[in-house]
């Protein structure tokens, strides 16, 4: 390799495997510090972080590129996200056609939930994320994938129409796990730069 090749510009391919690959590791590093042993229950739960962080570069991807390089960007980062990170949960003697149907799963997963996170206002609030925002409907949504809460009926609630009572507040996981995770996803948002990555593509 010459040492001009250091500075030749990077595809769009690389750039959409570098932001892809970032998501699967922040994903898989979330994973490794959930309070559940169960493999499956782990793996729903980080693809959680998966999906938010894919509806950042989703809003990311608009901003800078308008509405048909976002098309393109986001398009190709999905499916790199879902492919890499379905990879990552089995062996690789796991036969492909298992590693392909979870790979679906997961993208009918990622379409609802960029239905529920482009209904949210925000990406979370100060002091600590409330109905509404997107960190507190993902943590509803890990809630869910770690088997905590087999509720569905709380669209309302995160899109901040509802407020949460003694009736559906079982369906969330406490402020304390609320917070946490608020801040654990605005330090990875913040360390990926999306914007700054994206612009790259420009």
């Amino acid at each position: 390799m010459g040492i001009f090749s250091m500075f030749r510009k990077r595809s769009s391919e690389d750039i959409y495997q570098e932001i892809a690959s970032k998501i699967v590791v922040s994903s898989l590093s979330y994973r490794m510090q959930l309070d559940e042993t169960d493999p499956q229950l782990t793996g729903n739960a980080a693809a959680e972080v998966a999906y938010l962080l894919l509806h950042l570069v989703d809003r990311a991807a608009f901003q800078v590129l308008g509405e048909a390089g976002r098309n393109v960007a986001f398009d190709r980062i999905a499916k790199i996200v879902i492919s890499d990170y379905a990879h990552a949960l089995f062996k690789l003697s796991t036969p492909p056609d298992v590693v392909a149907d979870v790979g679906a799963k997961m993208l009918d997963d990622m379409n609802d939930r960029q239905l529920s996170y482009a209904a949210c206002h925000t990406f979370t609030e100060s002091p600590w994320p409330s109905r509404g925002t997107m960190v507190f409907a993902c943590g509803y949504f890990i809630h869910r994938a770690l088997g905590r809460t087999n509720r569905t009926d709380v669209d309302a609630i995160l899109r901040g129409e509802e407020n949460v009572t003694e009736y559906n507040i079982d369906a969330f996981p406490d402020l304390e796990q609320t917070l946490k995770l608020s801040i654990h996803l605005s330090n990875i948002a913040a360390t990926l730069r999306l914007a700054d990555c994206l612009k790259r593509l420009r």
